[in-house]
């Protein structure tokens, strides 16, 4: 079992390569309750708060059910709802079973007709849960002191705005401009309360001594967490961190891009690619212009905002 993690594993019937705890008799799970008293603990805890994705579990045997209807019961019925995945049958018995795991078990069942649909689905899992996530590509090399007191007053504007609007800000901490986000974000939720940072900021930095391939696995990873990608600022280069990560995120169709080709560099130059293939950015086409000559930050904002929302919608 691995804790305090993003995500927590639980292994609850052991391995091929240590039998001595494999849960293979009915004896083994008789006394398991007793033996496993503390890991069950933190698996009914995280039953709790949680949604579990049961996949490639039978259930024949009692363990999560026996977990689940213990809460159940403390609870009053008043926990949240798991899912499972399962192939459709026709049977009498699995029709039973099925709206027995959501009447008595809080476990709703997606019937599905092969297990190959079992990845799209899991796509799609991934593209909803990283629906509220922004990731800011973005960074600024110059000196001029006017410039980067507008950057810091923008990145602050933006940053506010993002959070006001639940939504989560990724960055990989770009000259500047992540630290001016990084900065924003902490001073606002310091400011709200707010206990857990991630929920509303995840900064990826790059180590210096990666290589090239390991930087553009670290973008890769970086702009998988995030179904929105706001691209500014930058530094025009054929080289630039901000175009290669711009090649990242077009390659998912589903990724909403907005490049603010107002505030110059790489930006611009991402800007004019995806103004000169507009059919395949929908939801830039009647706005495109806006994100070139707007120079009020307020309404750059606004417009921002209402490109996400319309993507959430």
């Amino acid at each position: 079992m691995e804790l305090n993690k993003n995500i927590n594993i639980f292994k609850l019937n052991g391995d091929i390569d240590n039998l001595k705890h494999a849960v293979i008799t009915k004896k083994d799970l008789e006394e398991y309750f007793e033996k496993h008293r503390l890991l069950l603990s933190f698996f009914k805890r995280e039953l709790v708060v949680k949604s579990f994705l049961i996949i490639g579990y039978s259930f024949t045997d009692s363990l999560i059910l026996s977990c689940i209807s213990e809460l159940s019961q403390a609870f009053d019925g008043e926990h949240p709802y798991h899912y499972t995945i399962m192939k459709k049958s026709n049977e009498p018995d699995f029709i039973n079973f099925v709206s027995d795991l959501e009447i008595r078990y809080h476990i709703k069942t997606l019937l599905i007709e092969d297990y190959d649909e079992i990845k799209e689905i899991l796509r799609d899992i991934n593209y909803y849960t990283n629906q509220y996530n922004v990731f800011i590509s973005g960074s600024y090399r110059g000196n001029d002191e006017k410039k980067l007191l507008e950057i810091s007053k923008f990145c602050n504007k933006l940053t506010y705005s993002l959070y006001k609007e639940n939504l989560r800000i990724i960055n990989g901490y770009g000259y500047k401009v992540g630290y001016y986000i990084a900065a924003a974000a902490t001073k606002i939720m310091l400011e709200e309360n707010v206990s857990s940072f991630e929920k509303y900021l995840l900064m990826h930095p790059f180590d210096e001594h990666l290589t090239s391939t390991q930087q553009y696995r670290h973008r890769e990873f970086m702009l998988s967490k995030a179904n929105v990608v706001i691209f500014m600022y930058g530094f025009a280069s054929d080289d630039s961190g901000m175009l290669e990560e711009f090649q990242i995120a077009k390659k998912d169709p589903r990724k909403i891009i907005i490049p603010l080709g107002c505030t110059g560099g790489a930006a611009k130059l991402i800007y004019d690619e995806v103004k000169a293939n507009i059919i395949q950015y929908p939801y830039l086409e009647k706005i495109i212009d806006n994100l070139l000559k707007e120079q009020n930050y307020e309404d750059l904002i606004s417009l921002i905002l209402d490109i996400i929302q319309q993507n959430l919608e």
